[in-house]
């Protein structure tokens, strides 16, 4: 699991399928964000949905897939766009949008502010993974 650019490395390993990984959890991953210039969009994201469909080609391992309504590097439409692009082949990978991140202005903060928000589902997806 990471966030940011470091989730889409995990994403990007993930479709190595390593030894002993079950199961990924992306955290508002993206790269290309400049909230200042362009808020809530990554400056290409059509770039972004192509790596994710190649990422999601032979990836076996289950994924969840976590962005915030108030996310100003990538908004709420692209994450979608990526997540439906990685799971075209029939991957198992959930998507949530959550609520925006509390007392934030940037939902991209997620992982480190959004605790409430999304841990009702990494709990479900651990324990579906058998944890």
């Amino acid at each position: 699991m990471g966030n940011s650019v470091g989730e889409l490395a995990t994403i990007g390993v993930s479709a190595l399928n390593p030894p002993g990984a079950v199961g990924a959890i992306n955290f508002a991953s993206g790269s290309g964000g400049a909230p200042n210039v362009t808020p809530k969009r990554s400056c290409q994201p059509e770039k972004l949905t192509e790596a994710y469909r190649e990422f999601g080609k032979p990836t076996q391992i289950p994924s969840l897939w976590l962005y915030a309504e108030n996310d100003l590097y990538w908004g709420t439409d692209a994450p979608r766009e990526w997540h439906q692009a990685f799971a075209a082949g029939g991957r198992k990978a959930r998507f949530v949008m959550t609520a925006a991140v509390p007392d934030v202005e940037d939902g991209h903060q997620l992982l480190l502010r959004g605790d409430r928000l999304c841990s009702p589902h990494v709990k479900k997806f651990v324990q579906e993974l058998g944890f």
